[in-house]
């Protein structure tokens, strides 16, 4: 079950295509948890040999995905509280005051501001060594245009061995990038591998 979902999973093409990159004791980095419709998903498939690291910032949706991580016995799920982003400080989280904390973001504009709060922002290479990550197969960001800051600054500093086999990345806010995701993991070696008309999944073919 997944509880404050509806019973359904959103983006219900998304996994279906994610799904084939996703197996039993795979490693999956969800940035922009929400409450978890991604992370609950991967966590059932990797198994009790895989691991999910969730990143939330927002502390009203991370309570909701601590709920459905209890609710749905997901023991390996690690949800943390705090964003990926290019360094360490502290950053002004924007969303609309109302229920539609999933468009939350960290870029002025980018949500339909009706309030805003500081959340704790860290590189996701520093998360990862923090929680002794030592690879990654599959990263998830949907992060409402903060994608380049919250994913590149990664493959600037890991070596490529700690690089995903698969990214799946949001790219509907794309023109809010200051670093064109694509191009630059295109030319790391990435290859679209499947998208849809709001992400697109990536392989990493060398």
């Amino acid at each position: 079950r997944f509880s404050d979902l509806g019973g359904m999973l959103p983006e219900p093409r998304e996994h279906e295509l994610l799904a084939r990159f996703v197996g039993e004791g795979a490693v999956f980095i969800d940035i922009g948890a929400n409450v978890g419709a991604y992370a609950l998903w991967a966590a059932r498939r990797v198994g009790q040999a895989g691991l999910v690291i969730a990143l939330e910032p927002h502390p009203r949706t991370f309570a909701k995905l601590l709920f459905n991580r209890a609710a749905n016995g997901a023991e390996n799920l690690h949800c943390l509280n705090v964003a990926a982003g290019p360094d360490t400080r502290t950053a002004t989280l924007s969303f609309d005051g109302g229920g539609n904390v999933g468009g939350a973001s960290l870029l002025a504009g980018a949500a339909d501001t009706g309030a805003v709060m500081p959340v704790a922002v860290r590189p996701l290479a520093v998360i990862l060594s923090e929680h002794k990550i030592g690879r990654t197969d599959v990263i998830k960001v949907d992060v409402e245009g903060y994608e380049d800051r919250a994913l590149l600054p990664y493959f600037d500093h890991a070596p490529m061995s700690r690089w995903p086999k698969t990214i799946m990345i949001e790219t509907v806010l794309s023109d809010r990038w200051e670093r064109d995701c694509l191009a630059e993991l295109a030319a790391l070696g990435y290859e679209r591998a499947a998208e849809t008309m709001e992400n697109v999944i990536l392989r990493l073919a060398r």
